[in-house]
């Protein structure tokens, strides 16, 4: 299995279910997966590398670092992913009020656990009022 990255953006103060946050957008591409149940899977950290923690289930990693995940089971092979959209509520991000270099870690994983493929480091300013 082998994936490649294509471009990341982000749309903030968006609206989801009623809790403000940011839509991240990923554009990838996935080769020798078809079947191959995964998840493409965000993880937050400040810029010098210090994981921001998360103790929402659903918003963190097996190590509680702040992330999220899109569950996917290519039906092609290849199978490109135009705009893959994930939710972060900006209750979420335990920051006190500020701004932030932060940065995302795009990567494919098997559901079961282990790295297919690390797509992109993606620096972002964050700014928490």
């Amino acid at each position: 299995p082998y994936a490649t990255f294509q471009r990341l953006w982000i749309d903030y103060n968006v609206t989801e279910g009623g809790e403000k946050g940011m839509m991240i957008h990923v554009s990838y591409k996935v080769t020798g997966m078809k079947g191959v149940p995964s998840y493409l899977a965000l993880y937050f950290a400040k810029d010098n590398g210090v994981k921001l923690k998360s103790d929402t289930t659903g918003f963190k990693s097996a190590d509680g670092q702040l992330a999220i995940y899109k569950e996917m089971d290519p039906g092609f092979d290849p199978a490109v992913y135009e705009d893959t959209q994930l939710f972060l509520p900006y209750d979420e991000i335990d920051l006190p009020p500020g701004k932030y270099n932060l940065e995302i870690s795009v990567d494919v994983i098997y559901k079961e656990g282990g790295l297919i493929k690390h797509l992109k480091d993606h620096p972002f300013v964050f700014e928490y009022k």
